[in-house]
């Protein structure tokens, strides 16, 4: 199983609308937004999903949308960065290509529209998957399988889409 790595992408939760007086990066999750991130975790504590390494976007609504699931990751390893905050899909690859290959699970948790880019990017352009009908929906989960031995060969087009959960239609 060494030629086969797992990438999930998780997009924040519903947050707090833009408004005066608080910055796009402070902003937080509303209580549905709450309610959404737990039912991701409860979906990655029933699916037994665990990850090696955890990139996320130090925007306040990115590690509020990661808190309830912290203790379903079975790690440690959390790389909270600025970096990654409301990034392209263009930008994201690199940093997921970089990824040390001890890494066999990596979750990244960011923002729209490179979560949703990304995904679409990752998986052949013939595939027909419900996010690309509908958009991908705040805290929607999607999980990839990559054959490749090393981070460094990730390339778009190169995964299959493995899950994808919506706690809003579950």
């Amino acid at each position: 199983m060494g030629n086969i790595k797992t990438l999930y992408l998780l997009r924040h939760a519903e947050a707090s609308p833009a408004d005066g007086g608080i910055s796009d990066y402070d902003r937080s999750l509303t209580l549905h937004g709450e309610d959404q991130a737990q039912k991701v975790a409860d979906y990655i504590r029933d699916k037994e999903l665990t990850f090696d390494f955890v990139m996320c976007s130090s925007a306040i609504r990115t590690q509020e949308t990661l808190e309830p699931i912290r203790e379903y990751l079975n790690t440690t390893q959390v790389d909270l960065n600025p970096q990654y905050y409301n990034i392209t899909e263009e930008q994201l690859l690199p940093y997921l290509q970089i990824t040390p290959d001890s890494v066999q699970r990596l979750l990244y948790v960011g923002h729209n529209p490179g979560i949703a880019f990304s995904a679409l990017r990752l998986i052949p352009q013939e595939a027909s998957h419900d996010f690309i009908q509908n958009g991908y929906p705040p805290a929607g989960l999607a999980g990839f399988s990559l054959h490749i031995n090393s981070w460094a060969d990730l390339r778009w087009n190169g995964a299959e889409l493995i899950s994808f959960y919506n706690p809003d239609s579950n």
